[in-house]
This record gives structure tokens, C-alpha cells and sequence, in this order.
């Protein structure tokens, strides 16, 4: 018995499923631009599946990144603590790196995969180059993410203080720590529009920065904002902010202007960056932290 399966095939003996995840057909290199685009109604070819081979980990996956280049995608996992980088034109495994401790997050410095920044487990950040580990330092904190400023050459570490550590590539030392109002960070994003950093913090607030002139320039209570949408009122010890959802995820749009923030129970808020009300919140039924937006 043989069956097609969109999009992939399927054939079954004696109650035994064999799946057939490479039977699509995938699109010549040497076919011509307008051949292409005619292509883009065929059912067949839009239903096609191209696999990169060994994109797989022994236990699980934590992290994804593309290049800016869009060419190669980089991705950590466990276990043992590793990176593999892809090289997506040839959909094959570039190179895998074996690291010491697990990694929280990472970012790819470079146009391409020749410079990339890993955040360790043990406060360690590890440099890496097109020829393998390149530079190791530590931060005084637990760190839980970070970001990289193109303009100022300054990789931003946050994690368990409030204090945010900014480690200056340029001059190759750690400058003089911003610090927010919260005992702790647990995310941070960078748009590319306007330079402004934001911090999503244990005490559910979000606060921005202006990195050129070194101050806070606004702070949105995202907690109280998912309380209102429940009905609820948020109530805020000085001694303990268990009880409030913290911001775990945080994202700037393209457009420079919307923000985008989930909680600790589920909740998502899209604001204006001109108005401290959001425009929408959304409850994702799953009552988990929101890990990324």
C-alpha cells in the first residue's frame, strides 16, 4: 500500500509506516531566473523539502542564529555542550565546536560566521574565530543574555543584578555598568532603528536606554499592564517580587517604534514606544514563560 502524504510519502507493509522525508524535489542552481518564478504556482514544488544533514544533538537544541548574510545558521545545544554552523546553500554541517559548559546564549558577531560571542553557564563569555576559541572572560554575575551594539563595539551581558555589564570590544576591557531598578535582568534586545537598548526585568518592567548618553529614558510596567488585562491588581513587595510576572522575552520591530514583550505566565504585550499602554495583550494558554518573540 502506498499513499502520498503532502509532502512527504509514505509506504506501509504488514502495519510497519516507512516515511520517505527526502522524496521532494529540490530546485536546480543552474535554473534560469524566470523559470523560477513560474514555479512559485506549482503545487509540487511548493510542497518540496530540502533537510540539512546532521542538524541534530544528542539531547536537545537551545539556541538558533542566522548570519546577517543570510548563508550559514549557527545553533548550540547539549549534551555534551556544543555549536554546530551550517552552510545553507550546500544544506550540510560546516564545522562542530565541543565547549566546556553549556551555553545560556550566543551571538554572531560578523557578517558570517567568523566571529561569534557565547554566554556560558559558569559566567564565562567565549570568543570564538573562523579557527576555533579565540578569547575566554568572566563576568561578576550569572549571566542569563545578551546583545551586541555594531555602533559602539560594546557586547551587553545582564543577568542575576541589576547591573548591566558592557564589555568594549573596541578597547578590549569592561566599561562602567548601567544600573536598572530591578534586583535582576532576564533578557535584553537592541534595535537597529534607533540604538536604544531594553532590559526586561524579574520586576516585570521594561526600561530603555540610550546608549549615547549613558541614562534611562523611560520604564513600562509590563506586569501591572497583564494584571489590568485580568482583572487583577499587581501588588509589589520591596522585599520580594516572586509574586509578580518578570519579562522573560523582549523584541524590538523593524520599524523602531513597537515593542514586544512576554511574561513568566504566558503573556504577551505589543506597546508603542510613545505610549505606556499597550496596543494589545495576549494569553498564550500555556501559562510558561514566554522564551522568545
Amino acid at each position: 500500500v502506498k499513499c502520498t502524504m503532502a509532502p512527504m510519502q509514505v509506504t506501509e507493509s504488514r502495519g510497519i509506516k516507512v516515511y520517505n522525508v527526502s522524496s521532494g524535489k529540490t530546485l536546480p542552481q543552474w535554473l534560469s531566473e524566470k523559470k523560477k518564478k513560474s514555479l512559485r504556482k506549482d503545487e509540487e514544488y511548493k510542497s518540496r523539502i530540502e533537510l540539512i544533514q546532521d542538524l541534530e544533538f544528542d539531547v536537545a537544541s537551545s539556541h538558533l542564529r542566522l548570519s546577517k548574510d543570510g548563508k550559514f545558521m549557527a545553533a548550540t545545544g547539549v549534551y555534551p555542550p556544543q555549536v554546530k554552523v551550517y552552510e545553507l546553500s550546500e544544506l550540510s554541517m560546516k564545522f562542530e565546536r565541543h565547549m566546556d559548559c553549556e551555553v545560556v546564549q550566543f551571538q554572531i558577531l560578523s557578517d558570517d560566521y567568523s566571529k561569534m560571542a557565547f554566554l556560558q553557564a559558569d559566567r564565562t563569555i567565549e570568543f570564538h574565530a573562523k579557527f576555533g576559541t579565540y578569547y575566554k572572560t568572566r563576568v561578576p554575575k550569572v549571566g542569563r543574555d545578551l546583545c551586541y551594539d555594531p555602533v559602539s563595539c560594546d557586547l551587553v551581558v545582564v543577568g542575576s543584578s541589576p547591573d548591566v555589564y558592557r564589555l568594549s570590544l573596541e578597547q578590549g576591557r569592561f566599561l562602567k555598568p548601567y544600573s536598572v531598578l530591578s534586583p535582576a535582568i532576564n533578557c535584553v534586545d537592541r534595535s537597529d532603528v534607533h540604538g536604544l537598548l531594553a532590559f526586561g526585568t524579574e520586576s516585570g518592567t521594561v526600561e530603555c536606554w540610550d546608549p549615547r548618553a549613558r541614562s534611562r529614558v523611560g520604564v513600562c510596567d509590563v506586569a501591572a499592564k497583564v494584571a489590568e488585562r485580568r482583572g487583577s491588581v499587581v501588588q509589589r513587595d520591596d522585599d520580594d517580587d516572586a509574586s509578580v510576572e518578570g519579562v522573560s522575552a523582549i523584541r524590538f520591530d523593524g520599524d523602531g517604534l513597537s515593542l514586544a514583550a512576554g511574561t513568566s505566565g504566558g503573556y504577551t504585550a505589543l506597546f508603542d514606544l510613545r505610549s505606556s499602554r499597550p496596543l494589545y495583550v495576549k494569553d498564550q494558554q500555556y501559562g510558561q514563560p514566554i522564551v522568545d518573540l
